[in-house]
């Protein structure tokens, strides 16, 4: 048994140990928001730019007019008003995910620095 003027328990390192890998994993989750928002972002910012670069799997034909036999029978400008609208949805799918990458930024930076920096703090206080 460990008398009281030793200054501790005997499970004082084992909760200190397991408080600090709780904080350590929080700022993990923190940089994993941060990562995804960030690579959101990019993704959605090259939507935005280049939105003619994701037309190209981008079915627009679907809502042109056709014969019976399934075949495309729209005229030019028909087209072009599709491919129009193919890009135009692009570019707003683009701005929504631009959208998600900031938010995931705003709640994975703070929940980052704060379980970080109390990690830090908790690792250099005395047992």
């Amino acid at each position: 048994m460990e008398s009281s003027a030793s200054g501790g328990s005997p499970t004082q390192p084992r909760r200190a140990w397991v408080v600090l890998l709780y904080f350590y994993l929080a700022a993990l989750v923190g940089l994993g928001f941060v990562i995804t928002g960030a690579t959101n972002m990019l993704f959605g910012a090259k939507a935005v730019a280049f939105p003619e670069l994701e037309v190209a799997s981008y079915n627009y034909d679907s809502s042109l007019r056709r014969d019976p036999q399934g075949n495309i029978v729209a005229s030019d400008p028909e087209r072009e008003a599709a491919r129009q609208r193919a890009i135009d949805d692009q570019r707003r799918q683009g701005l929504d995910d631009v959208t998600d990458g900031i938010i995931l930024v705003v709640v994975g930076a703070p929940t980052l620095i704060w379980h970080f920096r109390r990690g830090q703090r908790t690792g250099r206080e005395p047992n």
